[in-house]
């Protein structure tokens, strides 16, 4: 673990995010390797469930990634090399943080409201709901939106830098 985690996201040690990160991580490799089997053993093309399959589990592994970025501090940062006094501190954990909720908020509502337009929609190959491809950013949104909270909580009770 890393040793940035704050004090809340250490009780728990491996969010839901991150296990759809790896299970995603793992689907995205095992179709890939299947994918390339497929082309270079038939000479006629590939496996086209797969090509669709990878596309939704790579939508998986980038949302669901947003929320371990977020948790591990790897994401877009605000930094100042200043020792800020406590007051200034948490002001600017306060903006950069419930900006970040806020920009979230907005998926996540952007997201609960195209996947019931979407259900009805079909994919090519799988005909799987295109609110597949929704469904992944309404979750890692979820995710961001509680590291976030967690983080600025910790600043809160912590002090300043």
């Amino acid at each position: 673990m890393s040793d940035e985690q704050t004090d809340f996201n250490k009780k728990f040690p491996y969010s839901f995010c991150e296990y759809i990160n790896i299970v995603s991580l793992i689907a995205v490799i095992v179709f890939t390797f299947l994918q390339v089997i497929s082309r270079f053993i038939t000479k006629d093309g590939s496996l086209a469930w797969t090509e669709e399959l990878i596309r939704i589990v790579f939508i998986c592994l980038v949302y669901s990634g947003m929320g371990r970025a977020v948790k591990y501090d790897m994401n877009f940062a605000v930094e100042t090399n200043l020792q800020l006094p406590r007051p200034i501190y948490l002001i600017q954990q306060t903006v950069v943080r419930g900006g970040e909720i806020a920009v979230m908020l907005i998926l996540i509502y952007g997201g609960l409201q195209l996947i019931p337009i979407t259900m009805n929609d079909r994919t090519p190959v799988l005909r799987l709901p295109t609110s597949v491809y929704y469904i992944p950013l309404t979750f890692g949104a979820v995710g961001v939106v509680f590291h976030s909270f967690c983080k600025l909580l910790d600043a809160y009770r912590k002090g300043g830098s």
